[in-house]
């Protein structure tokens, strides 16, 4: 019985963690989101280039 208590208020805060969590989300726009991820890929594509484990070759056309 006690276990439970204990169990059911934890379970409450990491509810109210992620609520917390949700709320301040939507202060970020989607844009700043988006170039975000953009950057984190291309920074990613970048270091695997440099340590040259990326096999694909880009030659700039035009």
């Amino acid at each position: 019985m006690n276990k439970n208590t204990t169990q059911n208020r934890k379970r409450k805060e990491i509810v109210k963690i992620v609520v917390n969590g949700q709320k301040s989300m939507p202060n970020v726009s989607n844009d700043v989101a988006g170039a975000q991820k953009f950057l984190m890929n291309s920074y990613r594509i970048m270091a695997n280039s440099e340590m040259g484990t990326s096999t694909m070759t880009v030659y700039p056309t035009g």
